[in-house]
C-alpha cells in the first residue's frame, strides 16, 4: 500500500509539473494532457528512429548480413597489391568505380591502362549438342578487360589497344588510331586475330617494352578481384543499411 500511494504522489508531481509549462512554449494535447510541444517531439523521434526494419523486412536483411559475413571471411586483401607492379605504373582506385585506373610514362608517350574486371569467364563446350557453358578444369577463369591508351604531346593522336588479361596470359584484341580533335574520322582497324601471326606477336612485344606483359596481367587479375570483393562487400552493407534505417 504505501509502494502504491509513493506512486500515485510521483504520478500526481509529474503531471503537475507537465500542466505548467513554461511561458511561450506550444501546447498539444497528448495523452489527455497539455504538455509542451518539445517534450512530445522528443517522444516521437526517439520511438521512429528507434525502430528497425519491418518484420516484412526481416529475412531480407538477415541473409544480406549473412552474405557480408561470407563475404568479408572470404576476402584476403594481399598486401603487394598496394605496391604497384614493378613500381611501374601508378594506381588510381576510385571507390565506387568498377574501372580502376593506371597510369605511367614512357619516353615521351603517357599511358592509361583502364581496367574492369570480369569474374568467372566460362568456356563453350563445342562437342555439347547444345550450347553449354562449362568451368575450365572445374575452375572458373577471371579475366581483366584492359584497354591502353597512349598518347604524345606532339600528336593529336591516341593509339587505342584493347586486351585481355588472363592467369599467366595477355593478348590483344583490337588496335585503333584515334584523333583526338574530334575533327576527323576515327581510324577503326580489323580483329587482331585477322592479321598476320608475326604482326600480332610485334603488337604484344611493344606492350612489353612499357610493361605491359604477363606478368602485370597476373598482377591486375589479383588487383582487380581484390576491388570487386571491396565493392561487393560495400555495396551489401549500404542495402542492408537502408532497409534497416
Amino acid at each position: 500500500m504505501a509502494s502504491r500511494r509513493g506512486a500515485g504522489i510521483l504520478r500526481r508531481a509529474a503531471v503537475g509539473w507537465i500542466q505548467k509549462p513554461k511561458a511561450g512554449q506550444n501546447l498539444l494535447e497528448c495523452e489527455g494532457h497539455a504538455v509542451p510541444f518539445l517534450l512530445c517531439a522528443r517522444r516521437w523521434v526517439a520511438t521512429t528512429m528507434g525502430q528497425e526494419a519491418a518484420p516484412q523486412d526481416a529475412g531480407l536483411l538477415m541473409m544480406l548480413n549473412s552474405e557480408i559475413k561470407n563475404a568479408k571471411e572470404s576476402h584476403r586483401q594481399l598486401k603487394k597489391f598496394s605496391r604497384g607492379p614493378s613500381k611501374l605504373f601508378t594506381v588510381i582506385d576510385k571507390p565506387g568505380m568498377a574501372d580502376m585506373i593506371l597510369t605511367r610514362q614512357y619516353s615521351n608517350e603517357d599511358i592509361k591502362l583502364t581496367c574492369r574486371f570480369e569474374p568467372g569467364n566460362f568456356k563453350v563446350d563445342q562437342d555439347a549438342e547444345e550450347e553449354e557453358y562449362m568451368a575450365f578444369d572445374g575452375v572458373t577463369l577471371n579475366t581483366v578487360h584492359l584497354t591502353v591508351s597512349i598518347t604524345k604531346a606532339e600528336r593529336h593522336e591516341c593509339l587505342e589497344l584493347t586486351c585481355c588479361c588472363e592467369q599467366d596470359d595477355l593478348f590483344v584484341t583490337t588496335v585503333n588510331l584515334l584523333n583526338t580533335e574530334g575533327s576527323k574520322a576515327q581510324a577503326f582497324g580489323p580483329e587482331i586475330s585477322q592479321l598476320d601471326g608475326d604482326l600480332q606477336n610485334h603488337f604484344l612485344k611493344f606492350l612489353k617494352a612499357r610493361g605491359i606483359d604477363n606478368s602485370l596481367s597476373n598482377y591486375l587479375l589479383g588487383l582487380l578481384e581484390d576491388k570487386y570483393c571491396r565493392e561487393y562487400t560495400d555495396w551489401l552493407e549500404n542495402l542492408a543499411s537502408f532497409i534497416k534505417k
